[in-house]
């Protein structure tokens, strides 16, 4: 493309813990109509819904142009089952999940969008339908997710040692990653197909002659023609986010069509006795083995005369 190209940018955030220790403590399972720790937990009720609220805040702030989506905010669990139905979620909601540790999720419940900040050792398990096929992850480490429904956008910020297993091949349609080390994809229904994994240490060797920010260079992950490719995200100087094979794609298409266009209007052009390039004699006919009639010497056929009948 005749536009330059250049890294695409996103937030700054801030570094994740790579800690992989587990709790001691024995797990427990959360109502489905609730998502409030057991008493077994040192915060009340009442600190509770507070600390919710802030978080819901925060995450509509992130939202932008979204600040008046209704949030369902799940905040510090500590090993929970959470089960989440249809009946305690609106349908209209975000479902925010934050700072939870050892805890298991069952999302049954439809909702807007889901968005996931700060876990560890957790597992996700997503059912229902997402009203916006966007589920965004980031700040987490030793994740497993398994994607049962139609995701068509899931983002991994700042991610570490992350199992996404996909019920079928087909659920997966775009994976949009930045700074995520050890993403491991599988298949329920491909149990002996070997893990695909890749993450910021695959990519680099990859791409030796740029300088990769784990921070603010993102990836695409996408099935073409049967094959599951990861490719550098770049921004073309109108903020257009592409790869380089599409925008090499997009030239070659874009120079094929230009000279479509051309021997299209050309053609039209003769059809109305309009010759472009050459003017049409009005004099006597000049034979093919005659001299050209612009005195160069050469005969027609191979001067002004070339190419025609």
């Amino acid at each position: 493309m005749s536009e330059s190209k250049e890294a695409t940018k996103i937030p700054e955030p801030k570094g994740i813990s790579t800690s992989t220790e587990t709790s001691t403590s024995t797990s427990s399972t959360t109502s489905t109509s609730s998502t409030t720790p057991t008493s077994s937990t040192t915060s009340t009720d009442s600190n509770k819904s507070k600390m919710e609220a802030k978080e819901a805040a925060k995450a509509q702030a992130m939202m932008g142009v979204a600040k008046d989506q209704e949030m369902h905010p799940i905040v510090g669990l500590k090993n929970q089952v959470v089960d989440l139905k249809g009946a305690d979620v609106n349908i209209k909601a975000t479902i925010f999940i934050k700072g939870c540790e050892d805890c298991t999720f069952e999302i049954h419940a439809r909702s807007t969008k889901i968005m996931i900040e700060g876990c560890r050792r957790s597992k996700f398990i997503f059912h229902a339908k997402v009203l916006t096929e966007t589920v965004e992850i980031w700040k987490c480490a030793d994740i497993t997710a398994e994607i049962n429904t139609d995701v068509k956008t899931l983002q991994l910020d700042l991610c570490r040692n992350f199992d996404l297993k996909y019920q079928t091949k087909s659920l997966l349609h775009s994976i949009v990653w930045a700074g995520v080390f050890n993403l491991s994809i599988t298949y329920a229904d491909e149990p002996t197909t070997a893990p695909h994994v890749t993450g910021f240490d695959q990519m680099k060797p990859q791409h030796a002659d740029k300088d990769l920010s784990p921070i603010h260079d993102q990836f695409i992950m996408r099935y073409i023609k049967g094959e599951l490719l990861t490719e550098l995200v770049v921004r073309l100087k109108n903020g257009f986010p592409t790869t380089d094979r599409e925008a090499d794609e997009f030239d070659n298409n874009a120079e094929k069509n230009k000279k479509n266009a051309e021997e299209f209007a050309i053609n039209r052009l003769k059809e109305a006795g309009i010759y472009v390039g050459k003017s049409k004699s009005t004099g006597p006919k000049v034979g093919r083995n005659d001299p050209c009639t612009c005195s160069s010497g050469k005969k027609y056929k191979n001067c002004c005369g070339k190419g025609t009948n």
